[in-house]
Protein backbone atom coordinates (compact mmCIF):
# COMPACT_ATOMS: atom_id res chain seq x y z
CA UNK A 1 0.00 0.00 0.00
CA UNK A 2 1.56 3.44 -0.66
CA UNK A 3 2.35 5.66 2.11
CA UNK A 4 0.53 9.35 2.08
CA UNK A 5 2.22 11.90 0.89
CA UNK A 6 1.97 13.46 4.17
CA UNK A 7 2.01 11.68 7.91
CA UNK A 8 1.65 13.15 10.94
CA UNK A 9 1.90 11.28 14.10
CA UNK A 10 0.97 12.01 17.40
CA UNK A 11 2.61 16.15 17.23
CA UNK A 12 2.74 17.80 21.10
CA UNK A 13 3.80 21.32 20.85
CA UNK A 14 5.28 22.71 24.24
CA UNK A 15 5.37 26.70 23.99
CA UNK A 16 7.80 28.52 25.96
CA UNK A 17 6.93 31.92 26.80
CA UNK A 18 8.40 35.32 29.02
CA UNK A 19 5.68 33.66 31.56
CA UNK A 20 6.94 29.82 31.02
CA UNK A 21 6.16 26.66 29.35
CA UNK A 22 2.29 25.68 27.84
CA UNK A 23 1.65 22.82 25.66
CA UNK A 24 -0.16 24.53 22.47
CA UNK A 25 -0.87 21.24 20.25
CA UNK A 26 -1.85 17.79 21.74
CA UNK A 27 -1.14 15.15 19.65
CA UNK A 28 -2.15 15.45 16.30
CA UNK A 29 -2.90 12.82 14.00
CA UNK A 30 -3.57 13.10 10.15
CA UNK A 31 -2.68 11.92 6.67
CA UNK A 32 -2.56 13.92 3.50
CA UNK A 33 -2.24 11.91 0.40
CA UNK A 34 -0.94 12.83 -2.71
CA UNK A 35 -3.32 15.25 -5.41
CA UNK A 36 -5.86 15.75 -2.16
CA UNK A 37 -7.10 18.82 -1.00
CA UNK A 38 -8.02 19.19 3.06
CA UNK A 39 -9.53 21.61 4.62
CA UNK A 40 -8.34 22.30 7.96
CA UNK A 41 -10.96 24.25 10.31
CA UNK A 42 -11.76 25.67 13.53
CA UNK A 43 -12.07 29.59 15.53
CA UNK A 44 -9.05 31.58 15.84
CA UNK A 45 -6.46 30.78 18.26
CA UNK A 46 -7.55 27.01 18.05
CA UNK A 47 -3.80 26.07 16.61
CA UNK A 48 -4.21 26.12 12.94
CA UNK A 49 -1.55 28.42 11.88
CA UNK A 50 1.05 27.01 14.58
CA UNK A 51 0.38 23.72 12.87
CA UNK A 52 1.48 25.15 9.60
CA UNK A 53 4.62 26.58 11.23
CA UNK A 54 5.76 23.32 12.63
CA UNK A 55 4.92 21.84 9.12
CA UNK A 56 7.12 24.29 7.96
CA UNK A 57 10.28 24.15 10.02
CA UNK A 58 9.31 27.89 11.38
CA UNK A 59 9.06 27.56 14.97
CA UNK A 60 11.53 28.88 17.20
CA UNK A 61 14.06 26.76 18.95
CA UNK A 62 13.02 27.20 22.16
CA UNK A 63 9.73 25.65 21.59
CA UNK A 64 9.56 21.91 22.34
CA UNK A 65 7.85 19.57 19.77
CA UNK A 66 7.61 15.86 19.60
CA UNK A 67 5.78 13.41 16.86
CA UNK A 68 6.72 12.87 13.75
CA UNK A 69 5.82 14.93 10.75
CA UNK A 70 6.66 12.59 7.42
CA UNK A 71 7.04 14.35 4.47
CA UNK A 72 7.77 12.28 1.16
CA UNK A 73 8.85 9.53 3.58
CA UNK A 74 11.47 11.63 5.63
CA UNK A 75 10.92 12.83 8.84
CA UNK A 76 11.15 16.46 8.93
CA UNK A 77 11.59 17.28 12.72
CA UNK A 78 15.10 15.35 12.62
CA UNK A 79 16.38 17.12 9.62
CA UNK A 80 18.46 19.87 10.64
CA UNK A 81 18.31 23.77 9.47
CA UNK A 82 19.95 23.12 5.97
CA UNK A 83 18.28 20.39 5.64
CA UNK A 84 14.91 22.07 5.98
CA UNK A 85 15.93 24.93 3.30
CA UNK A 86 16.44 22.64 0.94
CA UNK A 87 12.72 21.45 1.51
CA UNK A 88 10.96 24.45 2.14
CA UNK A 89 9.77 26.41 -0.76
CA UNK A 90 10.53 23.76 -3.08
CA UNK A 91 8.74 20.46 -1.97
CA UNK A 92 6.86 22.19 0.68
CA UNK A 93 5.62 25.60 0.00
CA UNK A 94 4.05 27.76 2.34
CA UNK A 95 1.40 31.20 1.11
CA UNK A 96 0.87 33.38 4.02
CA UNK A 97 -2.60 35.51 5.61
CA UNK A 98 -1.44 38.66 4.27
CA UNK A 99 -0.13 39.41 0.98
CA UNK A 100 0.86 42.57 1.63
CA UNK A 101 2.93 41.23 4.59
CA UNK A 102 4.45 38.40 2.92
CA UNK A 103 6.07 40.59 0.50
CA UNK A 104 9.25 42.68 0.65
CA UNK A 105 8.73 46.60 -0.25
CA UNK A 106 12.48 47.22 -1.53
CA UNK A 107 12.48 44.21 -3.67
CA UNK A 108 10.57 43.74 -7.00
CA UNK A 109 8.06 41.19 -8.05
CA UNK A 110 10.61 39.59 -10.81
CA UNK A 111 13.37 39.51 -8.49
CA UNK A 112 11.13 37.65 -5.28
CA UNK A 113 9.76 35.23 -7.52
CA UNK A 114 12.86 33.73 -9.31
CA UNK A 115 14.96 33.73 -6.73
CA UNK A 116 13.70 30.57 -5.36
CA UNK A 117 13.78 29.25 -8.44
CA UNK A 118 17.32 29.76 -9.47
CA UNK A 119 18.37 28.70 -5.36
CA UNK A 120 16.61 25.35 -5.56
CA UNK A 121 16.24 24.45 -9.46
CA UNK A 122 20.12 25.79 -9.53
CA UNK A 123 19.36 27.94 -13.25
CA UNK A 124 20.45 30.20 -14.49
CA UNK A 125 18.51 33.95 -13.82
CA UNK A 126 17.71 34.74 -17.32
CA UNK A 127 16.30 31.02 -17.75
CA UNK A 128 14.44 31.98 -14.15
CA UNK A 129 12.85 35.28 -15.17
CA UNK A 130 11.62 34.09 -18.40
CA UNK A 131 10.07 30.95 -16.31
CA UNK A 132 8.58 33.84 -13.70
CA UNK A 133 6.98 35.07 -17.40
CA UNK A 134 5.47 32.48 -17.72
CA UNK A 135 3.81 31.56 -13.84
CA UNK A 136 2.38 35.17 -13.82
CA UNK A 137 0.61 34.44 -16.89
CA UNK A 138 -0.49 31.28 -15.28
CA UNK A 139 -1.69 32.57 -12.07
CA UNK A 140 -4.11 35.60 -14.74
CA UNK A 141 -1.79 38.39 -13.92
CA UNK A 142 -1.72 40.79 -17.44
CA UNK A 143 1.45 42.26 -18.72
CA UNK A 144 3.44 40.02 -16.41
CA UNK A 145 6.72 41.38 -18.06
CA UNK A 146 6.10 44.98 -16.70
CA UNK A 147 4.54 43.15 -13.47
CA UNK A 148 8.04 41.64 -13.32
CA UNK A 149 9.38 45.16 -13.10
CA UNK A 150 7.14 46.61 -10.39
CA UNK A 151 7.24 47.16 -6.60
CA UNK A 152 4.27 45.52 -4.26
CA UNK A 153 2.89 48.72 -3.19
CA UNK A 154 2.27 48.97 -6.93
CA UNK A 155 -0.02 46.26 -7.05
CA UNK A 156 -3.43 45.38 -5.70
CA UNK A 157 -4.24 43.44 -3.16
CA UNK A 158 -5.67 40.37 -5.34
CA UNK A 159 -2.50 40.95 -7.41
CA UNK A 160 -0.28 40.50 -4.95
CA UNK A 161 -1.82 37.39 -3.90
CA UNK A 162 -1.56 36.05 -7.29
CA UNK A 163 2.28 36.75 -7.22
CA UNK A 164 2.36 35.05 -3.76
CA UNK A 165 0.41 31.75 -5.57
CA UNK A 166 2.79 31.70 -8.56
CA UNK A 167 5.84 31.87 -5.86
CA UNK A 168 4.66 29.07 -4.07
CA UNK A 169 3.95 26.62 -6.84
CA UNK A 170 7.24 27.94 -9.45
CA UNK A 171 9.13 24.90 -7.95
CA UNK A 172 6.38 22.68 -8.28
CA UNK A 173 5.73 21.76 -4.85
CA UNK A 174 4.37 18.29 -3.77
CA UNK A 175 2.31 20.01 -0.72
CA UNK A 176 1.11 23.44 -0.77
CA UNK A 177 0.14 25.05 2.82
CA UNK A 178 -2.41 27.81 2.09
CA UNK A 179 -3.22 30.07 5.56
CA UNK A 180 -6.20 31.57 4.89
CA UNK A 181 -4.97 32.73 1.21
CA UNK A 182 -8.05 35.15 0.80
CA UNK A 183 -8.61 36.56 4.56
CA UNK A 184 -7.30 40.19 2.65
CA UNK A 185 -9.51 40.31 -0.18
CA UNK A 186 -12.97 40.97 -1.25
CA UNK A 187 -15.77 39.01 -2.15
CA UNK A 188 -15.07 38.64 -5.44
CA UNK A 189 -11.67 38.44 -5.74
CA UNK A 190 -12.27 35.49 -3.24
CA UNK A 191 -13.41 33.41 -5.30
CA UNK A 192 -10.85 34.74 -8.35
CA UNK A 193 -8.01 33.31 -5.98
CA UNK A 194 -9.98 30.31 -4.97
CA UNK A 195 -10.97 29.29 -8.65
CA UNK A 196 -7.36 29.69 -9.70
CA UNK A 197 -5.67 27.81 -6.83
CA UNK A 198 -8.49 24.54 -7.40
CA UNK A 199 -7.16 25.06 -11.14
CA UNK A 200 -3.60 25.36 -10.59
CA UNK A 201 -3.99 22.06 -8.16
CA UNK A 202 -5.70 20.00 -10.73
CA UNK A 203 -3.25 21.21 -13.36
CA UNK A 204 -0.07 20.31 -11.28
CA UNK A 205 -1.77 17.54 -8.94
CA UNK A 206 -0.67 19.51 -6.07
CA UNK A 207 -1.51 18.14 -2.62
CA UNK A 208 -3.11 21.27 -0.82
CA UNK A 209 -3.62 22.02 2.95
CA UNK A 210 -6.01 24.56 3.07
CA UNK A 211 -6.82 26.89 6.39
CA UNK A 212 -9.79 28.51 6.86
CA UNK A 213 -12.26 29.52 8.80
CA UNK A 214 -15.08 29.64 5.45
CA UNK A 215 -17.08 26.29 5.82
CA UNK A 216 -17.98 27.33 2.37
CA UNK A 217 -14.78 27.02 1.04
CA UNK A 218 -14.38 23.87 2.39
CA UNK A 219 -17.51 22.86 0.92
CA UNK A 220 -16.83 23.72 -2.95
CA UNK A 221 -12.82 23.26 -2.90
CA UNK A 222 -12.08 20.46 -0.21
CA UNK A 223 -11.71 16.36 -0.88
CA UNK A 224 -11.73 16.26 3.27
CA UNK A 225 -11.95 18.17 6.06
CA UNK A 226 -10.06 18.24 9.81
CA UNK A 227 -11.89 20.32 12.55
CA UNK A 228 -9.95 21.72 15.05
CA UNK A 229 -10.13 22.76 18.79
CA UNK A 230 -8.34 24.02 21.89
CA UNK A 231 -4.99 22.26 19.65
CA UNK A 232 -6.40 19.19 19.37
CA UNK A 233 -8.10 17.38 15.71
CA UNK A 234 -11.61 16.70 17.23
CA UNK A 235 -13.36 15.44 14.13
CA UNK A 236 -11.99 14.25 10.12
CA UNK A 237 -14.36 12.94 7.12
CA UNK A 238 -14.39 13.13 3.62
CA UNK A 239 -16.30 16.71 2.89
CA UNK A 240 -19.81 15.41 1.64
CA UNK A 241 -20.00 12.58 4.95
CA UNK A 242 -18.89 15.73 7.52
CA UNK A 243 -21.30 17.98 6.41
CA UNK A 244 -24.06 15.67 5.59
CA UNK A 245 -23.12 13.70 9.07
CA UNK A 246 -21.49 15.59 11.62
CA UNK A 247 -20.44 13.49 14.72
CA UNK A 248 -18.73 16.11 16.90
CA UNK A 249 -21.11 18.72 19.17
CA UNK A 250 -18.30 21.47 18.04
CA UNK A 251 -18.75 20.40 14.58
CA UNK A 252 -22.40 20.37 14.57
CA UNK A 253 -22.24 23.87 16.23
CA UNK A 254 -19.77 25.21 13.31
CA UNK A 255 -22.51 24.00 10.44
CA UNK A 256 -25.34 25.48 12.08
CA UNK A 257 -23.48 28.71 12.83
CA UNK A 258 -22.90 29.50 9.38
CA UNK A 259 -24.87 31.58 7.67
CA UNK A 260 -27.22 30.98 4.47
CA UNK A 261 -28.95 33.55 2.15
CA UNK A 262 -31.51 31.04 0.99
CA UNK A 263 -32.15 30.56 4.78
CA UNK A 264 -35.57 32.13 6.99
CA UNK A 265 -34.40 36.12 6.86
CA UNK A 266 -36.01 35.82 10.60
CA UNK A 267 -34.48 33.25 12.07
CA UNK A 268 -31.64 34.10 14.53
CA UNK A 269 -28.54 33.14 13.93
CA UNK A 270 -27.04 29.89 15.84
CA UNK A 271 -23.87 31.01 18.05
CA UNK A 272 -21.88 28.96 20.08
CA UNK A 273 -21.48 30.01 23.83
CA UNK A 274 -18.59 31.32 25.58
CA UNK A 275 -15.26 31.67 24.43
CA UNK A 276 -12.72 29.23 23.00
CA UNK A 277 -9.90 28.89 25.57
CA UNK A 278 -6.84 30.44 25.18
CA UNK A 279 -3.91 27.68 24.33
CA UNK A 280 -2.54 27.95 27.26
CA UNK A 281 -5.71 26.30 29.17
CA UNK A 282 -4.86 22.73 30.27
CA UNK A 283 -8.20 20.04 30.72
CA UNK A 284 -8.60 17.25 32.90
CA UNK A 285 -11.60 15.81 30.66
CA UNK A 286 -12.74 17.23 27.07
CA UNK A 287 -11.52 20.86 26.06
CA UNK A 288 -15.15 21.57 24.33
CA UNK A 289 -17.13 20.37 27.30
CA UNK A 290 -17.30 23.71 29.02
CA UNK A 291 -19.27 25.09 25.70
CA UNK A 292 -20.40 21.73 24.71
CA UNK A 293 -24.87 21.65 25.84
CA UNK A 294 -24.53 17.87 25.75
CA UNK A 295 -21.86 17.15 28.11
CA UNK A 296 -21.67 14.23 30.86
CA UNK A 297 -19.71 13.56 33.41
CA UNK A 298 -17.07 11.98 31.83
CA UNK A 299 -16.70 14.77 29.57
CA UNK A 300 -15.69 16.80 32.53
CA UNK A 301 -13.55 14.27 34.03
CA UNK A 302 -12.04 12.16 31.51
CA UNK A 303 -10.08 13.37 28.04
CA UNK A 304 -12.33 11.77 25.16
CA UNK A 305 -10.61 8.81 23.19
CA UNK A 306 -10.99 8.91 19.10
CA UNK A 307 -14.07 6.86 17.88
CA UNK A 308 -12.55 5.12 14.37
CA UNK A 309 -14.02 3.93 11.40
CA UNK A 310 -12.69 3.75 7.63
CA UNK A 311 -13.01 7.09 7.14
CA UNK A 312 -14.87 9.09 9.51
CA UNK A 313 -12.86 9.78 13.08
CA UNK A 314 -14.28 11.84 16.38
CA UNK A 315 -12.83 12.86 19.11
CA UNK A 316 -16.35 12.48 21.84
CA UNK A 317 -16.99 10.47 24.54
CA UNK A 318 -20.71 9.66 23.51
CA UNK A 319 -19.68 7.86 19.67
CA UNK A 320 -18.18 5.29 22.58
CA UNK A 321 -21.45 4.97 24.90
CA UNK A 322 -24.75 4.17 23.71
CA UNK A 323 -27.43 7.06 23.50
CA UNK A 324 -29.97 5.04 26.45
CA UNK A 325 -26.87 5.00 28.71
CA UNK A 326 -25.80 8.98 28.18
CA UNK A 327 -27.45 11.42 30.84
Amino acid sequence: MKSPLLAVEDLHLTLSVPSGLFKALHGLSFTIEEGEVVGLVGESGSGKSLTASAMMGLLHPSHQITGKILFEGDNLLEKTSQELMRVRGNRLSLILQDPGQALNPVLSIGTQLVEGLCHHKKIPWKQAYAEGIVWLEKVGINNPSERMRQYPHELSGGMKQRVLIAMALICQPSLLIADEPTTALDTTVQLQILLLLSALQKQENTSILLITHDLGIVANFCDRVLVMYAGQIVESAPVKELFSSPKHPYTQALLKSKYSLLGNKNERLHIIEGSPPPLNRQFKGCSFSPRCPAAMDLCINSPPQICLNASHQVRCWREHIPASSQN
